[in-house]
């Protein structure tokens, strides 16, 4: 299977006269069908880098190349979903709408029973009626997550999306994650400052 090649690429972030370099003609594989993790401290670009695979910045120079089972029959790289690390949860939706939030946008149907297993492993039955406000941190994470998973695209890309969820929860979160990815054949790109994290969860570790 094809990868995500990332070559040669160098970024800036610029704020007026002032500027900070984050890449340097880097390069990087990302290997479609595994899961890999970006590992780092705080500020080294993780994040960064997250954004650029997704096509929300785009670097200074160089490039970056997606498999065509990432793009839409159209021709445009559209075929993943991201999980933020603020949730990116929309405030006047109810978690059910944020959930399905990608179905409702493209009007496709959702397969019902995965939906259903996907809220109760995560333990969201209680809070479907309610809006991203009223929930915790945790309970946001679990629902950014799921929308992600029932997304049904092939690359999800993952900003410390269980650094918010206590040690028992995470497991359950975690594992069903991981589980659905390997099963579905799924690309995932996962950031971490987590060094047992990483190793556990990942094929391969981009290293900042």
């Amino acid at each position: 299977m094809s990868n995500i090649s990332i070559n040669k690429i160098s970024f800036t972030y610029k704020n007026g006269g002032d500027s900070a370099a984050v890449f340097y003609d880097a390069s990087f594989e990302i290997p479609c069908g595994k899961i890999t993790a970006i590992l780092g401290k705080s500020g080294c670009g993780k994040s960064t880098l997250i954004k650029l695979i997704s096509g929300l910045y785009s670097p200074d120079s160089g490039e970056i190349k997606y498999p065509s089972e990432l793009h839409s029959g159209e021709g445009k790289f559209d075929n993943y979903s991201i999980v933020f690390q603020d949730h990116g949860l929309f405030p006047w939706k109810k978690v059910r709408d944020n959930i399905l939030m990608p179905e409702i946008l493209s009007d496709a149907s959702h397969d019902e029973n995965k939906y259903d297993e996907v809220i109760r492993e995560f333990g969201l039955e209680d809070t479907l009626k309610k809006y991203p406000t009223q929930l915790s941190g945790g309970q946001r994470s679990r629902v950014s997550i799921a929308r992600s998973i029932l997304s049904s695209k092939k690359l999800i890309l993952m900003d410390e999306p269980f650094a918010a969820l206590d040690d028992a929860t995470k497991d359950i979160v975690r594992g069903y994650t991981i589980n659905h990815i390997r099963n579905n054949n799924l690309t995932m790109v996962i950031v971490t400052h987590d060094n047992d994290e990483a190793n556990l969860v990942a094929d391969k570790i981009i290293r900042l």
